[in-house]
């Protein structure tokens, strides 16, 4: 018996081991799961396959398009997608990519959560309904909000800025956040609504 546990557990190791090696993971969303969903880990992509723009599942069905001034991250805790960027002057930028079951605990919350991030005063529902730019993407209509710190808190030294996306989809909600210093935001915001209209459910 001990002999037949043995032989099992190292079969088991063996193929946890050659499921690690692939470079493609499915990320699991099932109706029972109403709480965030932590992704799969994936394989380094080589500098090469950085360079490119690739196609990365991110829920069952769900690809998305890596721009190519992106570095994209192995996503860590609750992300399922975890991306970099870097400016000319050291500036640098954090996108993640996150599901919550249900309304991924409201708007207003969430919004006023990542105010709180940068020193800013939340606003009311009146403020938040007026600031949202609605943008089409394939999962459907995001709600996109953006502002910015009114002092200097990276490194005391640049001004922070926050542009984030809440997708309503299926039973749950895509949240994609991007922060980091204002100006090299301001490159950032075209190359972050563009990702948006790249997330779509595969065929």
């Amino acid at each position: 018996m001990k002999n037949f546990v043995l032989v099992t557990g190292v079969f088991s190791l063996a193929l946890l081991s050659c499921s690690d090696e692939q470079e493609v993971k499915v990320y699991r969303l099932t109706k029972d799961e109403n709480t965030h969903q932590q992704a799969s880990p994936h394989g380094k992509l080589s500098s090469e396959q950085m360079s490119l723009p690739t196609m990365k599942p991110s829920s069952p069905g769900i690809t998305w398009t890596t721009p190519e001034e992106w570095e994209e991250k192995e996503p860590q805790g609750m992300r399922a997608g975890s991306f970099a960027a870097e400016g000319p002057n050291g500036e640098s930028i954090d996108i993640s990519v996150i599901f919550l079951g249900g309304d991924g605990g409201g708007d207003l919350p969430n919004v006023n959560r990542w105010r709180q991030q940068i020193s800013l005063p939340p606003w009311s529902l009146e403020e938040l309904d007026k600031n949202f730019e609605m943008v089409q993407t394939p999962l459907g209509e995001a709600k996109v909000v953006d502002f910015s710190s009114e002092e200097k808190l990276t490194k005391e030294e640049y001004y922070s800025r926050t542009v984030a996306a809440i997708i309503p989809y299926n039973e749950g909600i895509w949240f994609v956040k991007m922060m980091g210093e204002k100006d090299f935001m301001d490159k950032q915001k075209p190359v972050f609504l563009h990702f948006l209209k790249t997330i779509e459910v595969s065929k």
